[in-house]
């Protein structure tokens, strides 16, 4: 057992916090230090041996209400485990749904696809049963509807905003952006790098992936959120660096597949990764 000569009631005090803190169900030892400590601590208290009036209240404070406090930390910390859960689900299922569809432009979708995808989104009535140009289109439209009600719905309950339209038009921006990418493309356009700079920070889908997990971190968002210039800046800025680097990497790709580069910009391709690697440099910093 402790010797009190060796200690003091603030030693004590915490050594009786600990005590409550038990992992199994049969702790001896704990159950022991608990029994001591409190019995200590209450003899202090009755004794008026505890001079320092903070130290005494909370002495007293503990004595009373630790077992409560331990409870609604765990249950906070369950709850704050559980919305950082949500947020990085809707994080993950967002970036999927922007890869499917960005693959859809660039790979092996159809222009006529994506103009359908384009006016099904527009449109967002009941998910229509007919009206798709190709299975891959119903399958994508279907899963980005369902998906985007979902997080909707979700949003009213725990914000108590009304966001669906929100959503709606950011995956609009996203494939309006990505139709601006491939009008490029098939008309062998080459947009200047400001001009592609424009275009590619909301082709990239960095809002329509970063604004859903916002909704379940916890915190109440402002109602104006999404007016301010700071949530612009910030999803602008944030986005241009997703674009510039995945455009690195897609640089370095080509360069050892020998291919040609599907948008072009006015950088020739060898001149690629040393042109953009500057870009990236400057919006970093």
């Amino acid at each position: 057992m402790v010797s009190v000569q060796f200690t003091g009631v603030p030693t004590i005090l915490e050594l009786y916090k600990a005590s409550q803190v038990t992992i199994l169900e049969d702790e001896n030892v704990l159950e022991k230090i608990h029994a001591w400590t409190s019995t200590f601590l209450k003899q202090q208290l009755q004794n008026h041996t505890v001079v320092d009036k903070r130290l005494r209240k909370e002495v007293e404070y503990s004595l009373k209400t630790f077992n409560a406090t331990l409870e609604r930390v765990e249950s906070r910390r369950s709850i704050e485990q559980y919305d950082v859960s949500e947020a990085r689900t809707a994080c993950a299922k967002a970036a999927i749904l922007s890869t499917c569809i960005d693959d859809l432009s660039d790979h092996y979708g159809s222009k006529e696809e994506l103009i359908n995808m384009i006016k099904l989104v527009k449109k967002w009535d009941e998910q229509p049963t007919t009206g798709y140009c190709s299975e891959v289109v119903k399958i994508f439209y279907s899963a980005l509807y369902h998906q985007l009600n979902e997080w909707a719905a979700k949003a009213l309950v725990k914000q108590g905003l009304c966001i669906k339209q929100v959503l709606i038009r950011q995956w609009l921006d996203f494939l309006n952006s990505s139709m601006k990418e491939v009008e490029w493309w098939s008309n062998n356009t080459i947009p200047t790098v400001e001009e592609y700079l424009s275009n590619a920070w909301m082709s990239i889908a960095g809002e329509a992936c970063v604004f859903p997990p916002l909704l379940f971190l916890g915190p109440k968002l402002p109602e104006n959120l999404l007016s301010t210039e700071e949530y612009h800046n910030m999803c602008k800025h944030v986005s241009l660096v997703f674009r510039l680097l995945n455009d690195v990497r897609t640089f370095e790709v080509l360069l050892r597949c020998e291919t040609s580069d599907p948008i072009g910009c006015d950088i020739n391709l060898t001149e690629g990764t040393r042109e953009l690697r500057p870009l990236v440099v400057v919006f970093f910093l």
